[in-house]
């Protein structure tokens, strides 16, 4: 707030450029909301994960406490190409410059994916030894380490779910970004645990997380796919109906002169 209001930054806040159009208020909340149910559904999955996991004692909780700290890392790291990625993403988009569009969600997907592959070895290779960092308590070291190399199984697919998830958001698609803000934990996850519980009991209840993120990327990469693709289709009739106007005004044009 100092920043702004001591008058060094290029945007002036001011209480009169403050706008009471509905229509940019619906903008807003239309992109805030999903984002904030995201992490309200993290918070509710997590919770609903942690009784499930009470029956296999207090160690196998403390594993997947620890496994989870140890994941913020490489989720972190995705968030940081996502954001990064979002304002190239809604720029291009905004000036149909579809060949970037494609370019900068190619080149962030090919890059978060890679880091998934060497976060997933690394993770695997020193699992026993990353835990051991938060405890000194062998079976927790056990335990945390049998949920962190089922876990690392999902930064292969993490990076790019969030990438086009965030793509979608700056494309201000409110709907399909809701979608996805509700399909990774409240669709998919939190149904998994409760399935492949009852099934598998705790390596089940491990593998739900993997699961839900692979099926949310590929939520997430039809929504994409579909989404430009109808954008292009309409660029495309906008621009057909334009040349055919402007090439109507020139033959009448010709016709009014001898």
């Amino acid at each position: 707030m100092y920043y702004y209001l001591s008058g060094k930054s290029l945007v002036k806040f001011k209480l009169k450029f403050i706008s009471g159009e509905k229509k940019i208020w619906g903008q807003t909340f239309g992109i805030g909301i999903p984002a904030a149910l995201s992490q309200f559904l993290m918070s509710g999955a997590l919770i609903v994960c942690n009784n499930l996991a009470k029956p296999y004692g207090e160690n196998a909780v403390a594993g997947m406490g620890v496994a989870a700290k140890l994941m913020y890392t490489g989720t972190f790291i995705f968030m940081g190409f996502a954001a990064g990625c979002q304002p190239l993403v809604g720029y291009n988009y905004g000036a149909n410059n579809f060949s970037r569009v494609k370019s900068i969600i190619k080149t962030g997907m090919l890059m978060t994916t890679g880091i998934g592959i060497v976060l997933t070895a690394i993770f695997g290779i020193f699992a026993s030894g990353l835990i051991s960092i938060f405890t000194p308590l062998p079976e927790v070291i056990t335990e945390g380490a049998t949920v962190l190399t089922i876990y690392m199984w999902s930064f292969w697919v993490l990076g790019p779910q969030m990438l086009a998830s965030t793509t979608i958001q700056a494309f201000g698609k409110a709907k399909a970004s809701l979608l996805l803000s509700i399909a990774r934990q409240g669709l998919f996850y939190i149904p998994l645990l409760f399935l492949l519980n009852n099934r598998f009991f705790f390596k089940g209840l491990l593998w739900a997380q993997p699961i839900s993120d692979t099926i949310t990327l590929s939520l997430a990469l039809v929504l994409l796919v579909f989404i430009l693709r109808k954008h292009q289709q309409d660029n495309k009739e906008e621009k057909t109906i334009f040349f055919n106007h402007e090439n109507a005004l020139q033959v009448e044009l010709n016709s009014d002169n001898p």
